[in-house]
């Protein structure tokens, strides 16, 4: 098991611990823990990203679906395997920003062209989030228009453990409901596992 203490700049308080347990068989047991900090805005989301090559494009997943859902935006989504190109997965919206979420995710499978690839699963009592996207949080953030998002040279891999609701119950900017956001002074974990994938198709 590796250990890995994180420290955040926006306050001294916040720290994420993430441990890694390492099996001989090549699975990877991921636990994050956050311990929660007084006095600071609501989280917008409670994640570990990472990237992989853009070769693994294709997805699969057990999962709340099949397009984008948030935890207060799921209602009309249902539980089952989706699969669909990892390209197709963001919702194309007018000016680029957060999409393509899902909740509910037991497993999700992020393969190349041949089926080879990395196997994300959950406990189905504690499911977590998913994101796969072709740009990263701040590559979306910096782009007004879809031209301005760089060639895609990744496939960006979010699991998280919580992101807040979308809000917008109208046109006027509704917030997000209180039951839907994430108090930075809440204790929270989750855990998740990765396994190769090797299932050619």
């Amino acid at each position: 098991t590796v250990i890995f203490d994180y420290k955040f700049s926006i306050s001294a308080e916040v720290t994420v611990r993430i441990a890694y347990t390492v099996l001989a068989n090549g699975t990877i047991h991921v636990k994050t823990h956050y311990k929660g900090a007084v006095g600071l805005p609501n989280l917008p989301i409670l994640a570990v990203s990472f990237k992989m090559s853009a070769d693994y494009n294709q997805s699969e997943w057990y999962a709340m679906g099949p397009e984008e859902n948030y935890i207060d935006r799921n209602f009309g989504a249902r539980l089952g395997v989706f699969s669909r190109p990892v390209s197709q997965l963001p919702t194309p919206y007018l000016v680029p920003q957060e999409s393509g979420n899902r909740t509910g995710v037991r497993r999700v499978s992020i393969t190349d062209d041949t089926g080879i690839g990395l196997s994300i699963q959950s406990d189905p009592l504690a499911p977590v989030e998913c994101n796969l996207s072709p740009y990263t949080a701040f590559e979306l953030e910096h782009a007004d228009h879809a031209f301005e998002l760089p060639d895609v040279h990744y496939t960006v891999v979010t699991v998280a453990g919580k992101q807040m609701g979308v809000g917008g119950d109208d046109s006027w900017g509704a917030p997000v409901h209180e039951e839907y956001q994430i108090p930075a002074d809440q204790e929270m974990q989750f855990e998740f596992i990765l396994k190769s994938h090797n299932v050619p198709s």
